[in-house]
């Protein structure tokens, strides 16, 4: 991921690791639904690309529709 932008990047991680354990935990559920939303483009999306895909260094946590990564609360 990117340098440093601030104090938050510690926090940020966290919050990362944490929704990837959750979804891991109930990806066999059927009905087990997760999604990402993130203003922190700078640390979670592709480098100079589509800022609505996931770096590839955490792409890994949004595979498949029961797991999407967003940029926005607004729908695509």
């Amino acid at each position: 991921m990117h340098p440093s932008r601030g104090g938050n990047d510690a926090a940020d991680a966290l919050l990362l690791e944490m929704y990837g354990a959750a979804a891991r935990a109930d990806g066999n559920h059927p009905d087990g639904r997760y999604c990402f939303v993130t203003l922190n483009v700078r640390d979670f999306s592709v480098v100079g690309d589509d800022l609505r895909l996931p770096h590839p260094d955490c792409a890994e946590f949004f595979t498949g529709p029961r797991s999407p990564y967003f940029i926005s609360c607004r729908q695509r």
